[in-house]
């Protein structure tokens, strides 16, 4: 009789409001026929409609007409809207428009979903209310005792707990009385409770969380760390999100036995490539009675700070600006908070550098200035005066310019090029001694570039340098000017051999084609074993690609042999005898303390400065080359875009090159030798490969005029679960020799734990200078993550343990660090 009745609520609105009574009870009885007809033949599901916007769906449904109430039992469906809500009983008031929903309920709206025990639902107001609720999203889930939505984004949980753990929320969590969750943008908890694994933790008057990838103003986790000898240090970010542009943050700290501090990192995007940064790190330290091991306090505070300041300013493509400045109240400062500005200080100088450039069609003009504070003094707030500033640096560059181009196989072109620049070297306070500190120096190497002629497979061309180098020195009494100069020329005749293998592009196949072990595994999966409850549903083709893309790659091999000849001809100098000594020893070779930089030494006798990088190089004056390289190149095809304009056609393959294996060995005609092997130069030989798994390579530079060696190796190898990397340093020329070895390495011998080991050591001390060890911890909810760690240094012996917490998609964040 429930049924029927259903069926007139369904069709009602059908007839007219002034209906004869006799075709009312006609149709009455026609619908209790129709209706037990169909009862009769099935037992399906009903569909029962209210206005144009409710829909319901259950197994059945009952019409209580004197209380006005409709009661659907078995799996229950009420659509409203862009809303549904599923249960396994729904009690509908229909005056009120209230619905109580029980069972295993669950509601699906727009930007969340929620699930429960009991749903209580106003289809009038819209109001929403789940009792043992629990939201589960994309990236985070809130159990609460109960849900409410107060407004169309925002709801309200009682007695809930926010983690981003899916599988097992017992993890880490963070419950509060009161939680207000805004829908995609954050979640608000007042007297928040940080659990682990069920236990209190930590105890937040105030704690937001983003549940959006825009910034949010807020407090952010607090940070700790323990030292055994430093005490414990404790630090509340809070970050200010001004607006789109701009955010600060700002960490009240305690640093332990030293006193209170605070960090202050202020961010200002200005427009596409402007920006500027400010950051300060700031200590009240405590003052103590004097002695080292002394405890007793004066009482007293000393402010120190390290404070940086970064900005770019780029207009279009042809105009930027750059600025970086750093300083200290003074300098122990950088050794005592090491672990915060340790990444901060590059080198042993601080300060500050400009930089502005201009770009034209035809030329390149830049302008840099550096004023820097030398660390490596007595006195932390020494300034050291006697440092050379460079106040500026002005270059000029221009784009060659063809002289001629034909198609002749002798002089076929000539490009002329030209670079430049302007420097000052100053001292902030007049301080020289054996040197001379202050200059300004103007340098120019205009050069022409010449292809000389093609003799079949071989090219010859010829690049001809005139240096020119003139200095002015202001507080010289006498012979305040110094110049030199000379032509370089660079000659070579080279012949290049290439040789291709295969053909890249992406090979399209039908998955029948694809054999070995992939094939054999899938096809044995498709058997229903014994062990199996059920049996599989069939597989329908049309879910499956029935096309299957295999990368097919290239390979180039170019070998290349090249003869190439150095000479330099009318150098000379004039001018201030003291500084042309003070760039040059009594036989002649370079003096690297006596230079500004590396235009100052002599021409052709550069490889013979205290530096690395020089060492490697050749002889200039009339040295003679010998190169033979080679090299393997992997071609890769692109996937293709086709709804990328003028982008595949230039895009639609990757290069890497996989191998490289090169020689080079010169002869200086100018040595003061008749022996042949005194007269060669550096034995250049450079090597390596690279794979998916594994590279290594070689460099080994051997000098055998005094048998010495530069040699470094590398070596890196990946495994299943282990990387390995080890490298060796070979230099003869430091005394004692430099021979080291680093090592490192990391496994995971489980899916639980993460083992790192690292070690620089000493070949000729027999001692490990540096040790790093690691222990890490991840469960398999990778909900959290613990890592430990052991470092010693020639310094001191330290121990970190960091817990980091999946706050949003995958983001681990440190929450304490020792």
């Amino acid at each position: 009789m429930s049924d029927r009745i259903i069926l007139l609520v369904k069709f009602k609105n059908l007839f007219p409001k002034k209906i004869n009574h006799a075709l009312f009870c006609v149709a009455w009885m026609l619908g209790a026929f129709i209706s037990e007809a169909i009862l009769a033949q099935s037992n399906e599901a009903f569909e029962f409609k209210l206005g144009d916007n409710i829909n319901v769906y259950s197994d059945k449904g009952y019409r209580k007409t004197k209380e006005n109430i409709f009661e659907a039992v078995g799996n229950v469906v009420i659509t409203h809207a862009n809303e549904t809500i599923y249960g396994e009983k729904a009690t509908m008031f229909m005056e009120t428009g209230d619905t109580k929903m029980e069972g295993n309920v669950r509601y699906v709206g727009p930007g969340f979903t929620l699930y429960g025990s009991q749903i209580d639902y106003n289809f009038i107001t819209q109001d929403l209310t789940v009792q043992n609720a629990r939201i589960i999203s994309d990236n985070y889930i809130v159990l609460g005792k109960k849900i409410s939505r107060v407004s169309q984004d925002v709801l309200i949980g009682e007695d809930a707990e926010y983690t981003t753990c899916r599988d097992c929320p017992e993890s880490w969590s963070v419950f509060g009385k009161k939680v207000n969750i805004t829908i995609g943008q954050y979640i608000r908890i007042r007297h928040a409770l940080i659990k682990i694994k069920g236990v209190v933790a930590l105890y937040v008057p105030y704690f937001v969380l983003p549940i959006k990838k825009k910034r949010e103003t807020g407090l952010l986790f607090p940070h700790f760390g323990l030292n055994l000898n430093q005490g414990t240090r404790f630090q509340q970010p809070f970050f200010w999100a001004i607006n789109d542009q701009q955010d600060l943050t700002f960490t009240p700290s305690v640093w332990g036995k030293r006193g209170p501090g605070a960090e202050l990192e202020y961010r200002h995007m200005i427009g596409e490539k402007k920006w500027f940064e400010f950051d300060s790190i700031m200590a009240w330290d405590r003052m103590y009675q004097d002695g080292e091991y002394s405890d007793q306090q004066t009482g007293q505070h000393y402010f120190r700070h390290l404070s940086e300041w970064e900005h770019l300013f780029s207009f279009g493509y042809d105009v930027n600006h750059y600025v970086y400045m750093n300083d200290v109240r003074d300098l122990d400062v950088v050794r005592d908070y090491d672990q915060f500005l340790g990444n901060k200080v590059s080198g042993g100088e601080l300060g500050g550098e400009i930089f502005v450039e201009k770009r034209f069609p035809t030329s390149l003009f830049s302008v840099q200035s550096y004023y820097k504070k030398n660390m490596l003094v007595d006195n932390p707030k020494e300034f050291d005066y006697s440092m050379v500033q460079i106040m500026p640096e002005v270059n000029a560059s221009m784009v060659p310019i063809q002289i001629f181009n034909s198609k002749r196989s002798v002089f076929s072109m000539a490009n002329l090029g030209v670079e430049g620049d302007l420097n000052f070297f100053k001292q902030d306070h007049l301080l020289e001694g054996r040197y001379i500190r202050n200059a300004y120096r103007f340098n120019a190497a205009p050069y022409v570039q010449w292809n000389l002629a093609q003799i079949g497979p071989v090219a010859v061309s010829n690049k001809t340098y005139f240096e020119y180098q003139q200095y002015y020195f202001p507080f010289e009494l006498e012979q305040q000017s110094f110049g030199k100069n000379g032509i370089l020329y660079e000659t070579e005749a080279n012949i290049e051999f290439q040789k291709y293998f295969g053909v890249a592009y992406q090979e399209v196949v039908n998955p029948d084609q694809i054999i070995g072990e992939a094939k054999q595994e899938t096809s044995s999966n498709k058997k229903d074993g014994p062990n199996l409850i059920g049996s599989m549903m069939p597989f329908k083709k049309e879910f499956s690609k029935d096309k299957v893309e295999i990368p097919r790659h290239a390979y180039r091999h170019t070998q290349g042999f090249k003869l190439k000849h150095y000479y330099i001809s009318n150098q000379r100098n004039w001018g201030n005898t003291r500084f042309s000594n003070q760039i040059k020893g009594p036989s002649g070779t370079p003096n690297s303390n006596g230079l500004f930089d590396g235009v100052d030494a002599v021409r052709g006798r550069e490889n013979e400065l205290n530096f690395k990088e020089s060492r490697t190089a050749l002889p200039t004056s009339n040295t003679l080359e010998f190169q033979w390289n080679n090299s393997v190149v992997r071609k890769s095809p692109q996937i293709y875009r086709p709804f990328e304009d003028d982008r595949y056609l230039r895009n639609n393959f990757s290069y890497a090159e996989v191998a490289y294996f090169n020689i080079g060995q010169g002869v200086d005609f100018n040595a003061m030798t008749d022996e042949f092997t005194d007269r060669l130069t550096r034995l250049a030989i450079n090597a390596g490969m690279r794979g998916q798994s594994f590279g290594t390579s070689v460099s080994e530079y051997y000098y055998p005029r005094n048998n010495q060696h530069l040699m470094s190796v590398s070596v890196n190898k990946t495994f299943e679960s282990t990387t390995l990397a080890t490298a060796l340093t070979y230099d003869s020329f430091t005394t004692p020799i430099n021979k080291y070895i680093t090592f490192s390495g990391s496994t995971v011998p489980s899916d639980l734990f993460t083992l790192g080991l690292g070690f620089d050591y000493d070949i000729v001390k027999k001692e490990r200078t540096q040790e790093s060890y690691r222990v890490g911890y991840t469960p398999h909810n990778r909900c959290w993550k613990l890592d430990f760690g052991y470092n010693v240094t020639q310094i001191q012996k330290s121990y970190s343990l960091n817990f980091y917490v999946n706050f949003n998609e995958n983001n681990f964040t440190s929450v304490p660090g020792i």
